[in-house]
This record gives C-alpha cells, sequence and structure tokens, in this order.
C-alpha cells in the first residue's frame, strides 16, 4: 500500500529511524521532552491519518480496540486517574508536580505510539520482524561508530588499572547509561534469532560480528542490570538448546564463553561497586526508598498514588523519587490493580510466543522484564516498541523454531 506516494517499506523505515533518534535524547532542544524523532513519529502519524481518512469511525475504532496495548493504556489511564483525584482528596501523600506532569504527557504519548503501531500493522501492513532487524542492526552499527568516535575525541576515556581496562560508562547520546542499557537489553537475543530461526536476514559472520560489537557496547555502558538481563536468559538459552540438542559445537562454545565471561565480570563489577558504595549511601539510599515504598503502599495498595514519583528520603524530603523497579513503581502509581493488568499483559505476550513456537523470542522477552525490574521504564517508547513487537510476533505463526 502506498501513502502519499510512500510504499509501505519506506514507512517502516521512517518508523526505525524515528525510534532511533528518540533513544537520543541528548538531542532534545532546550531540554524539552520533544526531539527528532518525536517529531518524526508525529509525522508519521499526520501521514497515517490522510491515508485512513475516508475509513469508517466505527470500524476504524473497533480495530484499534481489539488490540489488548490499547485496551491495557485505557484501562491504566482510568486507574490513573482515579488514584490522582483520590490522593487529592482523601491522602496527605503527593507528587510534584513536575513529575506528575512529565509521567502524564509521557504516556500520552507512549499510548499514542502504540496506536500509530496498531494502525501501520493494520492498514499499510508494515513488515514489523522486518523493522524491527533494521533496527538492532542501526542501533548497534551506529553506537559503535559512537564508541569509536566518542573514544578518538576524548569524550569518553578509559585507562588500565591492574591489567584492567577502565572505561567511562557509555552513554551514547542518550541522557543516562541505563536508558542506553534498555536498549541493548534484549539485542544479543534478537540477533540470535535472526540468525537462527531466520537465516536470510543474519549470516554468521554478521551474526558473530554484531554479538561481538553488542558485548563490548555492554561491557563499556557497565550496567549490572544490563549484565543480568543477558547473564539469565543466556543461561536459560543455552540450557534449552542442549535440551533440543539442536546445536552446533560452535554454538555452543560462543555462549558458554558468553556465560563464563559475563559471570566473572558480573561477579568482580558487583564486589566492587558494593565495596566502593559501603559507606557513601548509595546502597543504603536504594534500599530505603524499598522500605519506603512498601509502607507507602500500605495505605493504597489498591489503587496507589496517581503519576509521578511518590517516595521521599531521608537525605532530601522535598524531593520524591522512583524505586527503580518497574512492578513496585507501577504499584505506587495504580496499586495492585494496575500491576495485576500489567502481568496480564505480559503473560499474554509469553503465552502467545509459546503457542507459535517462538521460544527464541521469549528469551528476548525475558531480558526485557529482567532489565525493567531494575528501572522504570513505562516513560520509555522503545520498551513499548520492543513489547509491541512481541505481541504481533506471538500473532504470526511465521518464522516458527
Amino acid at each position: 500500500m502506498r501513502t502519499l506516494g510512500f510504499s509501505s517499506s519506506i514507512i517502516a523505515n521512517i518508523l526505525v529511524l524515528s525510534m532511533l533518534f528518540i533513544t537520543f535524547s541528548q538531542l532534545r532542544i532546550f531540554n524539552l521532552p520533544i526531539g527528532f524523532g518525536e517529531l518524526c513519529i508525529l509525522l508519521l502519524g499526520l501521514i497515517v491519518y490522510v491515508q485512513i481518512r475516508d475509513t469508517k469511525i466505527k470500524k476504524l475504532m473497533i480495530n484499534i480496540y481489539e488490540n489488548n496495548f490499547i485496551r491495557f493504556w485505557l484501562m491504566y489511564f482510568i486507574l490513573l486517574a482515579f488514584s490522582f483525584f483520590w490522593i487529592a482528596d482523601y491522602s496527605s501523600t503527593y507528587s510534584s508536580m513536575h513529575s506528575i506532569i512529565h509521567d502524564s504527557c509521557a504516556y500520552v504519548f507512549v499510548f499514542y505510539i502504540c496506536i500509530l503501531l496498531t494502525l501501520l500493522n493494520n492498514y499499510n501492513k508494515i513488515d514489523l520482524n522486518e523493522a524491527m532487524k533494521n533496527f538492532i542492526l542501526l542501533i548497534v552499527f551506529v553506537h559503535v561508530f559512537l564508541l569509536i568516535g566518542f573514544l578518538v575525541f576524548g569524550i569518553l576515556k578509559f585507562e588500565i588499572n591492574a591489567s584492567r581496562l577502565i572505561v567511562d560508562r557509555f552513554s551514547g547520546l542518550a541522557n543516562n547509561p541505563n536508558q542506553l542499557g534498555l536498549v541493548f537489553s534484549l539485542v544479543p537475543f534478537l540477533l540470535y534469532y535472526y540468525y537462527k530461526v531466520q537465516n536470510k536476514k543474519i549470516g554468521k559472520k554478521l551474526f558473530y560480528l554484531l554479538i561481538f560489537f553488542t558485548l563490548i557496547i555492554g561491557y563499556v555502558n557497565a550496567s549490572k542490570s544490563l549484565y543480568l538481563s543477558w547473564l539469565i536468559p543466556f543461561c536459560i538459552l543455552a540450557a534449552y538448546e542442549f535440551i533440543r540438542r539442536k546445536y552446533k559445537f560452535t554454538i555452543i562454545i560462543l555462549f558458554s564463553t558468553i556465560i563464563f565471561l559475563g559471570s566473572i565480570v558480573f561477579y568482580f563489577d558487583l564486589i566492587n561497586f558494593l565495596l566502593y558504595y559501603k559507606g557513601s549511601g548509595s546502597v543504603n539510599h536504594r534500599i530505603e526508598l524499598l522500605n519506603n515504598a512498601i509502607l507507602l503502599l500500605e495505605q493504597s495498595p489498591l489503587i496507589g498514588f496517581g503519576p509521578g514519583a511518590h517516595i521521599s528520603s531521608i537525605q532530601n524530603t522535598e524531593i520524591y523519587w522512583e524505586v527503580h523497579n518497574t512492578f513496585i513503581d507501577i504499584s505506587l502509581q495504580v496499586g495492585i490493580l494496575g500491576v495485576i493488568v500489567y502481568i496480564l499483559l505480559l503473560l499474554q505476550i509469553g503465552i502467545n510466543l509459546i503457542k507459535v513456537n517462538k521460544y527464541y523470542l521469549l528469551f528476548a522477552l525475558l531480558s526485557l522484564i529482567i532489565f525493567s525490574s531494575f528501572h522504570f521504564v513505562f516513560r520509555q517508547p522503545i520498551f513499548w516498541f520492543y513489547l509491541f513487537y512481541f505481541y504481533q510476533a506471538g500473532k504470526s505463526k511465521s518464522c516458527v523454531e
């Protein structure tokens, strides 16, 4: 199908580039929440609107509402609104107005992206699998060039200390390293999926090269949550391949090496992290936030406290914090009811992937969930782009394993 002279493949490429630039949060002008990627997404929505404006509203609404992502966000908005007004009338617990507005605007934009992806899938019939493959390739090569450039121009400093390479945490063009960690959390598993199941997508040499680049980027990113989101699914995947006995010796050696090196890196980094921050209050601060979150939830366990961050700290009672755990932060905003709805969405995606025998994508989904257990990712469009891909993959029986 052609839209304003654009083919579906061009529309898919615009989507890929838009999502790439959305991850470049450092490029946003005047510290506004809108950058080039967000503008491209809005433009893409305008293009789709021009295409479907003659479609009957009733049919259009039915097609949109049939998507469980849309249903989830409608339910989430209802819970957010109810929780917010309950807080205003009956509770003394508040969040900063900036945090409330920031979360609300981010959720509206994510909801818009979910609607756009639904329309692109239903009306433009874009190849979402091909789009995701192009996005993964692009994200790896772009950050390899960024890493090289940062090292050459001294933006990223490194030194060899005690026979170990020490590099400043690499965040690419994201605001912080954890945002880049989210982007790369499932990259190795998607690469393996395209190599193992869809041989025409990625060849052997390219696969090994991309895996090597990804591990390098992960190392200089130095995110403990990223290490865990790789290590745990890698162990399960290696066991899965061994049980199936559908493997090549080189693949087993590769995964064994990754697991071994990953375990060593994670172990020593975790020890250094604990030793370095012992007495500095960083670890204790996280524990304090978790304890305060549990105490706060006792006041409103079912519906939470609405949008924004709600946890205060002894260090600064005037600043509200998040717990850095998606499940707990959701419970603080929309209570146990919201967490249940979110878990049901994840379970549906996982069960559908199992039904169509896409187990490799299930490992990628697991890595994303593990990473989200150490950060609040609901405001990140890339998180929902990944989830939507898994949702659609579970509805298609093509390229089963």
